[in-house]
C-alpha cells in the first residue's frame, strides 16, 4: 500500500511511502528508493539541506515523523487486529510447515485488517483465515506424518522389499512381502526416539540407533549383531516427519552383500 507524504515546511521533493504485505517499508523519492536504517531514511533537499524521516507503525499504522512533525500517514491498527495479525505466528512452533503457513495467515490478516470492510465483518475474516491456518497446519502435520507409512508397516515381524541401504524413503516406499518370498529387508525391532522440540538431526539419531538397536537384534535374531552375517539399517525420522510428530525409529536386517532374505531370520541364529 502506497501513501504520498511531503515533509513539513520543506521543498523536499514529493515522498511516496510503501508498506508491503509482511510489514515492510520502502521509502521512494523523485522516483529513487531512499536507503533506511532503522527505519530512519534521510531526505535531500532542492537547497542541499537533508532531513531526517523516522517511519513507524508498520503493523500498528503507519506515522512520519519529520522535523519535530508526527503525521500519521493511515489510521491506526486497533489492539483486536493487531492481536489478530500476529496470532497466526504461533505456528511457527510446528515446524516449517507452520513457520510457512503462519508467515502466509499474517500477512494476508495484515491486509485484511487496513480493509474498508466495516468492523465485524474484518473481524470474522481475520478469524477465519486464522482458523484456515491452524486447520491446514494440521491436515499437512497429519499428512506427513503418514507418509511413506501409509502403505508400509514397520512393526516387529514385517518383511520389506525395495528397502536397502541408501534407500530415499520419500522418494521410494518399501513393499510388505511375506517373509517366505525373496525381501531387501525385516524389522527386528522399534523403539521411540527421546522427544524433542527441534530436529536431533540425522546422525544424532543414527547414532543413538547404533546404540539402541543391536539389543534388539539379539532379542529378535537370537545371536550378538557383533557376531552375526547380518546387518543393521536403522529407519529413522526425516526432518519433516519429525516437525509432524512422528518419533519411532525401526532396526532392520538386512544382509551384508546386499542379497535377498528368502526366509524369516526371527531366531534364526544368523
Amino acid at each position: 500500500m502506497d501513501f504520498d507524504y511531503r515533509l513539513p515546511n520543506s521543498d523536499a521533493p514529493q515522498i511516496l511511502v510503501r508498506r508491503t504485505a509482511i510489514g515492510g517499508v520502502r521509502v521512494v523519492a523523485d522516483g529513487e528508493r531512499v536507503p533506511g536504517r532503522g527505519g530512519v531514511y534521510e531526505i535531500a533537499g532542492s537547497d542541499g539541506q537533508a532531513h531526517l524521516l523516522r517511519v513507524t507503525g508498520a503493523w500498528t499504522g503507519l506515522r512520519a515523523i519529520a522535523d519535530g512533525w508526527d503525521v500519521p500517514l493511515e489510521a491506526p491498527v486497533p489492539l483486536w487486529s493487531r492481536a489478530l495479525i500476529v496470532l497466526p505466528l504461533a505456528l511457527v512452533i510446528g515446524g516449517l510447515v507452520g513457520v510457512a503457513l503462519g508467515a502466509v495467515a499474517t500477512a494476508l490478516n495484515a491486509i485484511v485488517a487496513r480493509t474498508p470492510l466495516r468492523v465485524p465483518v474484518r473481524a470474522l475474516v481475520m478469524i477465519a483465515v486464522l482458523v484456515a491456518a491452524g486447520v491446514a497446519w494440521a491436515a499437512v502435520g497429519s499428512a506427513l506424518t503418514t507418509m511413506g507409512s501409509a502403505s508400509v508397516s514397520y512393526a516387529v515381524g514385517t518383511c520389506l522389499s525395495g528397502l536397502t541401504p541408501g534407500t530415499d524413503l520419500v522418494a521410494k516406499t518399501p513393499t510388505p512381502v511375506a517373509c517366505d518370498a525373496p525381501h531387501d529387508a525385516e524389522v527386528v525391532g522399534t523403539y521411540a526416539a527421546a522427544d524433542a522440540a527441534t530436529y536431533p538431526g540425522e546422525t544424532a539419531l543414527a547414532s543413538t540407533a547404533g546404540q539402541r538397536c543391536p539389543p534388539l537384534f539379539r532379542a529378535y535374531v537370537g545371536s550378538d549383531f557383533a557376531s552375526s552375517q547380518l546387518d543393521i539399517l536403522p529407519v529413522i525420522p526425516t526432518q519433516v516427519a519429525w516437525d509432524a510428530g512422528t518419533r519411532d525409529v525401526a532396526c532392520v536386517a538386512v544382509t551384508m552383500d546386499g542379497s535377498k532374505l528368502t526366509s524369516s531370520v526371527r531366531n534364526s541364529h544368523r
